[in-house]
């Protein structure tokens, strides 16, 4: 897990019928950044992947998997020192038999840094 170590949720909050938007700190002083990348940290892209799971989890307030991605789709770099705090902005497609589909996109204002679309089952 992330939260409260990597990121915090500071602000979660229900943005419609099956929709919620995450506003995350991410630790810029954080560990992972000695390694990826000295002097110009980057945000793994493992790690926005499991921010939107761990926002997803907090939102529906139970463990969840990622039994799929439909598509990950990285559109720009999150250097947490430049963009500290984050937008998770997902929408629930279906819940069904156990698995959620989710849509979600990770901004900071107009900057859209990554897409996702996955499906995940209850652990």
């Amino acid at each position: 897990m992330l939260i409260n170590d990597f990121f915090e949720i500071v602000h979660l909050e229900e943005t419609g019928d099956n929709a919620f938007e995450a506003r995350i700190q991410l630790d810029s002083n954080h560990k992972i950044y000695k390694g990826h990348f000295p002097g110009n940290p980057v945000v793994p892209g493992v790690c926005l992947s499991q921010m939107v799971k761990e926002s997803l989890e907090k939102y529906k307030g139970h463990h969840l998997q990622m039994a799929e991605a439909g598509y990950l789709k990285f559109m720009a770099v999150v250097n947490p020192i430049k963009n500290p705090e984050l937008s998770i902005k997902a929408t629930i497609k279906s819940e069904e038999n156990h698995k959620i589909v989710i849509l979600s996109e990770t901004t900071d204002g107009d900057t859209v840094f990554f897409k996702l679309k996955a499906s995940y089952t209850r652990k």
